[in-house]
């Protein structure tokens, strides 16, 4: 992997899937076990009829089987893998910042879940921002943060937390040394 592709915004998603019963032998001899490299085993299904109700057109797998999507109320984002054994979801938001825009920011879209399925925002998220330096980036606990600028905290101030840990530098990404920050904001928790 290249550096420039090494350094991209990598929006993580890991969810809890909740496994249910198995599917009737006539049911899986009919549904596609695979879209790409990604298995698709119960509960999931990208076939109609395959799957639990429950996460019935919540992916989509591309025309020439290549592409699996989540499908969310905020928008279709691309499955990275997904793990049966220790249930979660990887999912990439391509309308992020990467290193291969260099200066062409672009505005990001939120991003959400059906409330109604049995999926929830796990513990894992982490968000890494680009280009930053230590005067626009809060790299100290969020309780101090809060204590010197009361105006510019909210509800998601709280007492143990970083805003962001530690601003890293992405040396060669860019030809330049740009920093990075990861932020984990007990928000999403």
């Amino acid at each position: 992997m290249s550096p420039l592709h090494s350094c991209s915004i990598f929006f993580s998603i890991f969810m809890t899937i909740l496994l249910q019963s198995s599917p009737t032998s006539s049911q899986s001899s009919l549904c596609r076990s695979s879209c790409g490299d990604i298995p698709i085993n119960y509960p999931f299904g990208i076939d109609d009829g395959c799957g639990s109700p429950y996460y019935r057109h919540m992916f989509i797998c591309s025309e020439n089987n290549t592409k699996l999507e989540l499908r969310t109320p905020s928008g279709k984002y691309p499955v990275k893998s997904i793990s049966y054994s220790d249930p979660h979801l990887l999912v990439s938001d391509p309308f992020m910042w990467n290193c291969q825009d260099r200066d062409n920011f672009r505005p990001t879209r939120s991003f959400s879940i059906d409330s109604s399925t049995h999926f929830t925002v796990s513990l894992q998220n982490d968000y890494l921002f680009f280009n930053c330096n230590a005067e626009k980036v809060i790299v100290e606990p969020k309780p101090l943060f809060c204590e010197r600028f009361p105006d510019r905290c909210d509800s998601s101030c709280d007492s143990s937390s970083y805003l962001c840990r530690h601003l890293p530098e992405c040396g060669s990404a860019l030809g330049s040394r740009v920093s990075c920050c990861s932020y984990y904001p007990k928000a999403t928790q």
